[in-house]
Parts: C-alpha cells; sequence; structure tokens
C-alpha cells in the first residue's frame, strides 16, 4: 500500500500542492487527471524525488518517508525497492486539448482514424 499524508509543494509565492492525501492499494490502478497547472506532474516529481517536497509522509510496505527530509541515499534506496512506486514515473497523460481539435470535429475524431482509414504498415 502506498499512503500519502499532507504532501505540499510551492514555488516561491505560489502553493502548488496543498495538503494532498492519497491512499494507493496493492493492485489498483489510478489516474491523476486535472487542467493544465493543476500540479499533476508536480506531484509525481515529488513522490518519486525528483523535486523537494515542502513537507508530508508517504507510507510505503511500512516504510515511512518524511518528504521534506528525505535524504539522497533513502530515496535512492526507495526507488530500487519500489520500482520508483510501483511505475508511477509513467509519462502523465494529458486529457484531450479542445483547442487542438479542428472546430467540426468531436474530441474522438482527433485521436482515432476515421473508419476505413489506412495507414502505411510500420518499417522494420
Amino acid at each position: 500500500m502506498l499512503q500519502i499524508r499532507n504532501l505540499r509543494k510551492s514555488f516561491g509565492d505560489l502553493q502548488v500542492l496543498k495538503s494532498i492525501d492519497l491512499d494507493v492499494n496493492k493492485g489498483d490502478v489510478v489516474a491523476i487527471l486535472g487542467p493544465s497547472g493543476s500540479g499533476k506532474t508536480t506531484m509525481l516529481r515529488c513522490l518519486n524525488f525528483l523535486e523537494k517536497s515542502d513537507g508530508g509522509t508517504m507510507l510505503f510496505d511500512n516504510q515511512r518517508v518524511d518528504l521534506a527530509r528525505v535524504t539522497h541515499a533513502e530515496a535512492n534506496a526507495l526507488r530500487r525497492r519500489t520500482g520508483r512506486i510501483s511505475r508511477i514515473r509513467a509519462e502523465p497523460v494529458q486529457p484531450a486539448d479542445h483547442r487542438r481539435k479542428a472546430p467540426h470535429q468531436q474530441c474522438i475524431q482527433c485521436h482515432h482514424p476515421p473508419p476505413g482509414h489506412r495507414t502505411a504498415p510500420f518499417e522494420k
């Protein structure tokens, strides 16, 4: 189980993460959704120790870590054990951006070819 409590992160006066709590049980698949600039990537970077948190705790596999005081050695050891927090490290997926589609298209049409459309096979 992964448990996050009171995760906080600021950039100067801008408070990006404000007391985030998260529970993820073994086998759970979690999607983090939100508008651009809402802190999704910052949260993932903090949980992977790629960004220094201002506060909060992480409990993973009965090991408690103070996110504001974690050492480089502790972060590396935890990364080795968890595979980067059970593959949270994967690139964040952004929802369909309505500004990128042509006015006459629906979102589904932006990401899928029309029926009967043929694409060239991949070259080896």
